[in-house]
């Protein structure tokens, strides 16, 4: 039976969470919901310990954001899942507030115990405020997202837009071991427009309760005071809280399930592979381990970059300056459409493609070169949409193709175009960079996957050095 389901609202987010329990010894599955809301009962029975699906709803009005969540939350009830975590954006992209209300209703619990922080990337909440790199939201990069704009920092302002206008901020008096300190707690009421009174998102038996945090510290501390009042049923943040989410459910399972736990989780501390060590690298479980043999080959690797962030493109831009044996694509506008692959001279051109790749080994596709050459004319799943078909065209090709993606959008589109597909998340390179197996057919390869505006300006380096010491995944 499943401990924990996870809503993320994009692939990307669905992995930096599924990892944070993989890392922990549970098994993990990513989901798109579509798979997920068509499992059979005898399916359903045989999943991990921690499911997490990608709702694919960042995206959506609000109110279909809502119906979606509620169904999927009623259908995890409705199996036996114990615990539930809504996957947030740490810029409060999306439709945060209309996604923990359906939650809420959905598998009849009146509060979620949101902490939205995540320090180890430079999102803090102060005072209910957001900050990014010490600027709040609304002054950062994030303002100008081309699909998610964000107005506004203060986040029970955010929430209220969408239904939740009743929001408690809590504080720890003192972040200290116990998580036995909480104060400070105040009622916000918001008075906000018609959206926020009759959408179909509003209820006034819900709470939100608003964690400030600015340190890991603190997000130890209100994981264990959430732990020791037992109110982890149902909780939302972001990949940074999944990591202290993980260590409470573990010792709650090493607690109530007894020694077998304690030597699965035992394995899970100490049994890193040394031909794994990278810098950044975390320990791995042995459901993981087992995924993984020694091989002499690891393959070509594509990088596609569906992301118009200014992250990414910095970083791929840095990248290029370094002058790697590689080749570097910007999609044309006829290429950033899903049926071109399927002409004559896109078949022609995936072939000369693969040739290079069996060369070079390093093949390099974007979107964008600059964030102002992106061209709204084209709609964004037609561009995410054609990455994807032209990633699976290669990906069914080529057994020894590895990948790396940047974007949500980019891995979802690959993972519908790989029908029959699995992701089995492995290890957390660095923090909102994973890597996983993706197994295909007969085949296993590894696939780093990064959200748009996370990693360093070294990122694409240090995942190339994870991928030629990593083992080669098997089935």
């Amino acid at each position: 039976m499943t401990l924990l389901a996870v809503f993320a609202d994009d692939f990307t987010g669905a992995l930096d969470a599924g990892i944070q329990f993989t890392k922990a010894g549970f098994s993990t599955d990513i989901l798109l919901w579509t798979e997920y809301a068509d499992l059979k009962e005898s399916q359903a029975a045989a999943l991990s310990d921690v499911i997490v699906i990608d709702t694919e709803s960042r995206h959506l009005e609000s109110a279909e954001a809502f119906n979606r969540l509620l169904k999927l939350a009623k259908l995890a009830l409705s199996q036996g899942t114990s615990y539930f975590y809504k996957k947030t954006d740490s810029t409060l992209r999306g439709q945060t507030g209309a996604e923990m209300q359906a939650m809420m209703l959905g598998i009849g619990q009146h509060q979620v115990h949101f902490t939205p922080a995540y320090p180890d990337m430079n999102r803090l909440t102060i005072k209910g405020v957001q900050y990014v790199d010490g600027k709040q939201l609304a002054q950062s990069p994030y303002a100008n997202d081309p699909l998610n704009p964000v107005t506004s920092s203060y986040i029970p302002e955010i929430l209220a837009v969408q239904g939740l206008n009743t929001v408690k901020l809590a504080t720890l008096a003192h972040t200290n071991q116990t998580g036995a300190d909480l104060t400070g707690a105040v009622t916000i009421h918001h008075e906000t427009a018609a959206v926020g009174q009759t959408g179909p998102c509003q209820s006034e038996n819900t709470m939100v309760y608003l964690y400030n945090a600015s340190s890991r510290d603190d997000l130890e501390a209100i994981s264990l005071y959430l732990k020791n009042s037992q109110k982890l049923r149902l909780t939302a943040g972001c990949a940074g809280f999944a990591e202290f989410l993980a260590k409470r459910l573990q010792e709650i399972a090493l607690e109530t399930e007894g020694r077998e736990n304690q030597n699965r989780f035992k394995d899970c501390r100490s049994d890193c592979e040394p031909g794994m060590k990278v810098p950044g690298h975390t320990k791995q479980s042995k459901t993981a381990g087992r995924l993984r043999q020694h091989a002499g080959s690891h393959g070509a690797v594509l990088l596609l970059c569906g992301s118009a962030n200014q992250s990414s493109l910095r970083q791929l831009e840095l990248f290029a300056e370094g002058k790697p044996k590689a080749t570097f694509h910007v999609l044309s506008r006829k290429e950033k459409h899903p049926a071109y692959w399927s002409s004559v001279t896109g078949r022609k051109q995936l072939s000369d493609i693969k040739q290079t790749l069996r060369q070079e080994g390093l093949y390099v596709i974007q979107t964008v070169r600059k964030r102002e050459e992106l061209d709204e004319t084209i709609r964004a799943d037609d561009t995410a949409g054609s990455l994807g078909t032209l990633a699976a065209n290669l990906t069914a090709q080529m057994p020894d193709l590895n990948l790396i993606v940047f974007g949500g959008d980019t891995v979802y589109a690959l993972m519908s175009a790989l029908r029959g597909s699995a992701l089995h998340p492995l290890d957390e390179i660095s923090p909102g960079v994973v890597s996983s197996c993706l197994q295909f057919g007969t085949s296993a390869r590894l696939m780093v996957t990064k959200a748009g505006g996370l990693g360093d300006d070294k990122v694409i380096e240090k995942i190339l050095a994870y991928m030629a010491t990593a083992d080669r995944p098997e089935v």
